[in-house]
């Protein structure tokens, strides 16, 4: 009888030592598994850290750009301004022409009035 209980008992251990094995074996894999998705979670990481440094070195250009716009529209206004300034000097230069023109005309209209006098 009690080597009859040691035989039941032994078959008992057999198949928990499988089921261990087993239990192992399934570990193993699932153990596997997770280290590819790890791998392939850090690569997407990686991915993302890339496209996320390309995304920051387009933006930084752009406000570069933006920046250099900017100083090219300050120096267009300022070109206006003087523009603006050169046209008002232009404009009081010709009104003064006017006037000395008329002047003259008067003058020369007056010539024939002071030579008769003498």
């Amino acid at each position: 009888m009690v080597a009859d209980e040691v035989r039941k008992l032994a078959d008992k251990t057999k198949g928990a030592v499988g089921n261990v094995a087993q239990i192992a074996t399934e570990m193993n894999e699932k153990a596997n598994v997770t280290g590819q998705n790890v791998s392939s979670v850090k690569d997407s990481f990686t991915q993302y850290i890339d496209s996320s440094e390309e995304v920051a070195d387009t933006i930084r250009k752009g406000s570069r750009q933006v920046d250099e716009c900017a100083g090219m529209l300050e120096a267009i206004s300022s070109a206006a301004q003087q523009q603006t300034a050169v046209a008002e000097n232009l404009s009081a230069v010709a009104e003064n022409i006017s006037k000395n023109t008329e002047t003259i005309g008067k003058l020369l209209s007056m010539r024939p009035i002071i030579f008769a006098k003498y």
